[in-house]
Order: C-alpha cells, then sequence, then structure tokens
C-alpha cells in the first residue's frame, strides 16, 4: 500500500513545473484517505499531462521519464492504481491549454469487453480553465481494507521518503 501511494507522490514530485523545480511555486500534493467513500485520492498541481503522455501512464513499461527522475525505475501509474483498487480514474491538464483529458479503467470491463484495447485507450477530453494544471487519480473499488494503523503507517513512511523535498519548502 505504501509503495504504491509513493510510486503517485513520486509521479507528482517527477511532474513539478520549472517554477516548483526553482522554488518559485510550492508543488502541493493532497492525499485523501475517504474511510466513508472508500476511495483514495492522490491529486497535484504540478505540469499535468497531455495525451500521449497520459496514454503512455497507463501502458506497463512506457515511460518518458529521465534519470533524474523518481520514477525512473518505478512501477507506474497503472500497476500501482490496481494494487490498491479495482478501479482508477484519471484527470490532468496543463497550463495555458483549454483542454484535458479525463479516462476510466476499470478491471472487470477491461477482462470482459473485448473491444477496450490499449491500442485504443478511451480518453475523454474535457475543457477545463488555461490557468489550471496538474494530475488528479482517484481509485476506488479497494482491494485493501483503510483502517487507522494503515493511514498512520502510510503517514510516517511518506514523512520519511519525502523530507528532504518537505523541509526545503518544496512539497
Amino acid at each position: 500500500f505504501n509503495e504504491s501511494i509513493a510510486e503517485l507522490v513520486d509521479n507528482s514530485v517527477d511532474a513539478r513545473t520549472d517554477e516548483q523545480k526553482e522554488g518559485k511555486e510550492k508543488l502541493v500534493v493532497q492525499i485523501i484517505i475517504d474511510t466513508t467513500k472508500h476511495e483514495i485520492i492522490v491529486k497535484d498541481n504540478g505540469k499535468g499531462m497531455d495525451e500521449e503522455k497520459a496514454a503512455n501512464a497507463i501502458v506497463l513499461a512506457k515511460s518518458s521519464k529521465s534519470k533524474e527522475d523518481l520514477g525512473e525505475y518505478g512501477f507506474g501509474l497503472k500497476t500501482a492504481a490496481l494494487s490498491i483498487g479495482k478501479t482508477f480514474y484519471v484527470t490532468t491538464g496543463q497550463f495555458g491549454v483549454n483542454k484535458g483529458y479525463n479516462l476510466k479503467y476499470d478491471e472487470e470491463e477491461w477482462e470482459t469487453n473485448p473491444d477496450l484495447s490499449w491500442d485504443s485507450f478511451p480518453f475523454h477530453e474535457v475543457k477545463k480553465p488555461e490557468q489550471e494544471h496538474g494530475t488528479n487519480i482517484k481509485i476506488d473499488n479497494l482491494k485493501i481494507k483503510l483502517n487507522p494503523t494503515r493511514v498512520t503507517s502510510l503517514k510516517d513512511d511518506l514523512g520519511k521518503r519525502y523530507r528532504a523535498y518537505i523541509n526545503k519548502g518544496l512539497l
């Protein structure tokens, strides 16, 4: 669980804008664990993804990351999300562009619908304000039980992992 959430946070750190990398703006990563709705949301105000990067983010062994990126050897958005839940949704968009992208991956639907293919993953283009940027990942139909011990363990682990970024005011 902790590794999967950390993978998504790594993706957020890797997706910092130039202003965030230079310390002019702060990267904000929110992790919302909703025990009532049985869902987890990881969202950031990073640079977001264009259509091609969003498509590549959910394909196994396909990455545009460099050696400087935290997630260079990571297991990716799809694997991280599906280790936690059976369904995930991604909403993403970039600064200066008035469109973003939504996608939904439902494990059961993909296993039973022969029309779905990685070659033509169903994205939906959506309008958005040009000033907005970042990525929002919602995971539901959870495979794990959310309990206070698990949440506390995650908080402690993430605090240790990202301490350098937090101490420098970058995250």
